[in-house]
């Protein structure tokens, strides 16, 4: 199998979600030592989570349209302190790279964000009045996490906690 071709059976597989290297190597029918040669051809296309045997690879997820997303705590004396980065990873999930080096996966929006997501009937109202400028659909029950986020990026500062979101 030539490396381009290999490059894009990995990228089909991880396109599904997360994968350990030993489900790679298995589905792909390779060794080690060419997967972490193909890995290292997708370059940044290609995250990784965790460490040692507990190690999985995700896809990052260009396809979303969103780049990685800063994502700050204020703290109880009004501190504004960095946490890390955000950002869409395949399929529809989504990984939080911490400045201290911890890295966590959400299959969906992270939990940690849910509060912020408009809902209720201040959330209709928000989205009937912003949807299509924002190029959403009207009912916000139809928007995705991602669709929640773009919202949540553009007039998030002033949601619920002690998360802002972007720069």
């Amino acid at each position: 199998m030539k490396t381009t071709d290999r490059a894009e059976a990995l990228r089909r597989l991880l396109a599904r979600g997360p994968a350990t290297p030993q489900q790679l190597v298995e589905k792909l029918g390779i060794s080690q030592p060419t997967l972490s040669r193909a890995l290292a051809a997708l370059g940044d296309e290609v995250l990784r989570l965790g460490a040692a045997r507990s190690i999985h690879y995700l896809l990052r997820d260009s396809a979303r349209g969103l780049p990685p997303i800063p994502v700050y705590r204020v703290t109880a004396e009004g501190q504004v302190a960095r946490l890390g980065l955000l950002g869409p990873v395949a399929s529809e999930g989504f990984l939080m790279q911490e400045d201290d080096g911890k890295t966590l996966h959400s299959e969906g929006l992270p939990w940690w964000l849910l509060d912020m997501r408009p809902q209720g009937f201040v959330g209709r109202a928000y989205a009937a009045r912003h949807a299509q400028a924002l190029g959403l659909p009207p009912n916000l029950a139809e928007w995705s996490d991602t669709q929640a986020l773009r919202a949540l990026l553009v007039h998030g500062h002033d949601a619920v906690g002690n998360l802002l979101l972007g720069d």
